[in-house]
């Protein structure tokens, strides 16, 4: 049985986050169906009179995987920065130690140089999410970490075998999510490749996408898989656009009008990633994004079914509006603005009627859903002047998708399987399925995990 160790990074006054994370990756290790034992540690396992020093250093030496909770208290901490980073970096560097930090609360961790180039969960911090909604934000981040243990097991027992010619995924956590999107890649592919006879100067560079789909289709993974393995296909003949920067910023809860939100934004965005330009002026601000990266960039933020209880359709009008005179970034350079839009998944209520019958009762989340999915079909199937793209819906997954995933022969070498049929047989006679008998993202990436490891 392998000794595998996650090492948690924090600082004291981020007592109460860490105690969340830790029960909920207690969970992982009671449940985690693998020839592994996994521990967790932190600070708390220093016994009174022993060097804690020392057993910080050898706790880091001895992890995989570096989870540390990234706060403004976690970024000044004198001892974290001068004696805990350094260590996990110099493991990081020789490939013996993943980090994986968790964004607790909001701090300006983009200015800090050696997280600049590290993935960082959530999108936004624990501490902005609503209560009913951090443990799921939670759960789901320790799915990942779950993930990631699964790949680095993978990858220790392919090490000899691990190379894929034409098709090499580094990350084989991944593999899952790319089932059944490959409308939504065309529809991206045919929006960024344009005619070689078009005028190059009169070739647009901006774009303004929206991305949808219901809560559990996971937005998040699909826009990792994007930058991370489609993207590289769709530019492969042109280095200069192969690797895509993506760049978030929350959208406001509340906004007066359109005046409001746009300083609004223009304040949020300046914040994150201009914040020594002297002045709020779009031109300076847009200098300082196109600047930012060579190569094409994606600024983009998430709406859920609540934000438009109060603004209702707006939402998507005002997000298309306030970029679309957004200065060209030009010479070729693509700059995306993305809404991604998360519809809340609700099962329908039951009442008795008069005569005892239950009746459906059709919740408020599926009618503002509806209307939410209304306005984006206009902007679908209306020309809107070509300002914004909407990308296919991410829908749920049927049994043949998943079946033509499993014949992909770099799917097959990676989890040493060359029949998928019976394990995906026990999956979609699950009762979890819909009537149409297909599953979310959510799910199938569930099941599978729990299947083929």
């Amino acid at each position: 049985m392998k000794d595998v160790s996650i090492f948690i990074s924090y600082s004291h006054k981020d007592e109460l986050w860490k105690k969340r994370i830790v029960k909920h990756l207690k969970v992982l290790i009671l449940n985690l169906n693998m020839n592994l034992n996994l521990t967790t540690w932190d600070d708390n396992e220093i016994e009174a009179g022993s060097k804690w020093r020392t057993e910080i250093f050898d706790a880091i030496n001895n992890a995989n995987i570096a989870v540390l909770l990234i706060s403004a208290d976690f970024l000044i901490s004198e001892f974290i920065n001068k004696k805990e980073i350094p260590l996990i970096l110099k493991k990081k560097k020789t490939g013996s130690l993943r980090i994986f930090p968790i964004l607790v609360k909001d701090c300006s961790y983009r200015d800090v140089k050696w997280l600049s180039n590290i993935q960082i969960r959530p999108k936004k911090p624990l501490s902005k999410f609503a209560n009913k909604f951090i443990e799921t934000e939670i759960k789901n981040i320790t799915q990942e970490i779950k993930q990631l243990l699964i790949s680095k097991v993978k990858s220790r027992q392919n090490k000899k075998t691990s190379s894929h010619p034409k098709n090499k995924i580094n990350a084989s956590y991944m593999l899952p999510y790319l089932i059944n999107r490959s409308e939504q890649i065309k529809t991206i592919k045919n929006t960024l490749i344009q005619p070689e006879t078009e005028n190059r100067h009169k070739k647009k560079s901006n774009y303004i996408w929206i991305i949808h789909g219901e809560e559990d289709q996971c937005h998040d993974m699909f826009l990792e898989c994007l930058q991370k393995y489609y993207w590289k296909k769709i530019h492969k003949y042109n280095v200069d656009q192969a690797t895509l920067k993506l760049m978030t910023f929350d959208w406001p809860k509340k906004y007066e009008d359109f005046e409001d939100l746009q300083n609004q934004i223009t304040y949020e965005i300046k914040d994150k990633y201009a914040a020594n330009i002297s002045n709020n002026k779009i031109l300076s601000l847009a200098k300082r994004i196109n600047n930012c990266h060579k190569g094409p960039i994606m600024l983009y933020t998430y709406v859920y079914t609540d934000d438009f209880k109060s603004k209702k359709e707006n939402i998507i009008h005002d997000f298309v509006n306030l970029w679309k005179e957004w200065p060209q970034r030009g010479s070729g350079r693509f700059l995306i603005f993305c809404l991604i839009v998360k519809y809340y998944k609700e099962i329908k209520k039951l009442k008795k009627s008069m005569f005892n019958r239950l009746l459906p009762i059709t919740s408020s989340n599926i009618k503002v859903n509806k209307k939410i999915q209304s306005v984006i079909d206009d902007y679908s199937g209306a020309n809107h002047d070509n300002k914004c793209v909407v990308i296919p819906q991410l829908t749920s997954i049927n049994r043949s998708d998943v079946e033509d995933w499993g014949r992909l022969p770099y799917v097959q070498k990676t989890y040493e399987i060359r029949d998928f049929t019976p394990v995906i047989r026990v999956i979609y006679s699950n009762p979890i399925c819909s009537e149409e008998n297909k599953l979310s993202m959510e799910a199938l990436v569930k099941q599978l995990t729990e299947k083929l490891n």
